[in-house]
């Protein structure tokens, strides 16, 4: 359940592009899944829990270059968790005693100064794609009001996309992506906060969160994509490209440092191989994915979803 409203405004006297937004976002919290090894953990009524995230904040976007741009911003947030997507009654620990927020009533004030930088040289259509592209951010947390946390969090993604050019169909080509990532957190880590592996957009193999919910993490991939065919469908002509891929992540053995520990109590393993096979098509709405991944300890996991990971 989600409400996010946003209003930009572009000052012809400065460079760059402000916002504002307000949301309400309601979510079952990857941190909470069930890990690999389980068991499952869920609220004194047996419930799921469900992270209720109320606030907004103010954004500065900046563009250096064609390739270049930072973002900044302020943000707050009362965090909450309650028994289930549709419920009002908070709830601060789960059924074995495990805090889900800081404070012990249930609810968290979160306010955070963060900052964004892309570098982005990747150009192409569909598949045929090269270039780097680099993020880097960095997010500070302010104690205030209830909880009163504070941390430092700074995270950076790499990719490459290297054609091959091994394998034609039509204008594109066979591409080889490399991609690596990593985080670290100092501070207060509150159990809704951690770096979540596990799931279509981190270690394929793994149901969403199963791997890792931890401070600090550290991903590696390494996916083929060929080019296999060009399917038209009412006028839009679709290239499918089938995809090869190999994950890796870890949280160097950082999930017991979380507040509450939301990751060891619900048996998540820390790290986490995973490989498979999939095809993709780049439509008008969007990159489609279909994907089928195993993982090192004997799992398996099938994915359906929109947008690239990278």
């Amino acid at each position: 359940m989600d409400l996010d409203l946003n209003y930009f405004y572009a000052p012809e006297s400065i460079p760059g592009i402000f916002s504002a937004n307000l949301i309400s976002q309601r979510d079952e919290n990857p941190a909470f899944s069930t890990g690999f090894l389980g068991p499952q953990v869920n609220l004194p009524s047996g419930n799921t829990p469900s992270v209720h995230r109320l606030g907004g904040g103010i954004q500065y976007a900046y563009s250096f270059t064609d390739d270049l741009d930072l973002a900044v911003g302020v943000n707050y947030q009362r965090v909450s968790v309650r028994n289930g997507l549709f419920s009002g009654q908070v709830t601060p620990t789960d059924s074995a005693g495990n805090s889900l927020t800081v404070s012990p009533n249930g609810q968290d004030d979160l306010l955070t100064l963060n900052a964004a930088l892309l570098f982005d040289q990747v150009e192409g259509i569909a598949f045929s794609v090269k270039g780097t592209r680099l993020r880097l951010g960095l997010e500070q947390a302010i104690p205030i009001g209830l909880a009163n946390i504070g941390y430092t969090r700074a995270v950076a993604n790499g990719t490459q996309f290297i054609p091959l050019n091994l394998v034609h169909n039509g204008d594109y080509t066979d591409t080889l992506v490399l991609n690596v990532q990593g985080g670290m957190t100092f501070g207060e880590v509150p159990p809704y906060a951690p770096f979540n592996l596990g799931g279509v957009n981190t270690v394929r193999g793994f149901q969403i969160g199963a791997v890792a919910a931890g401070r600090h993490f550290l991903m590696a991939t390494a996916e083929y994509r060929v080019p296999i065919t060009t399917l038209t469908l009412l006028d839009f002509a679709l290239p499918i490209a089938g995809v090869l891929f190999v994950d890796y992540g870890t949280d160097f053995g950082t999930g017991n440092t979380v507040f509450g520990t939301p990751g060891p109590v619900r048996g998540k393993p820390g790290n986490g191989l995973g490989y498979g096979l999939g095809v993709q098509s780049h439509t008008p709405f969007g990159l489609l994915r279909l994907e089928f991944g195993l993982n090192s300890r004997g799992g398996s996991a099938v994915y359906f979803s929109v947008g690239d990971r990278f």
